[in-house]
């Protein structure tokens, strides 16, 4: 984990998904999944890549 927290935007990230309420139905779970990928794909674009490649 100590990596993990080293990169940039991942630490806020995981701590962001582990804030979020547990849905009931399928429904929103899902709908809930993808504001939660819209919001960091939005993130990533604007700052950059939240983890850099090392080929």
């Amino acid at each position: 984990m100590e990596r993990l927290g080293s990169e940039p935007g991942l630490r806020e990230m995981i701590l962001d998904a582990y804030a979020q309420p547990r849905m009931q139905t399928p429904q929103t779970r899902q709908m809930m999944i993808d504001e939660f990928a819209n919001k960091w794909s939005v993130a990533c674009y604007r700052d950059g890549s939240v983890l850099k490649r090392t080929d």
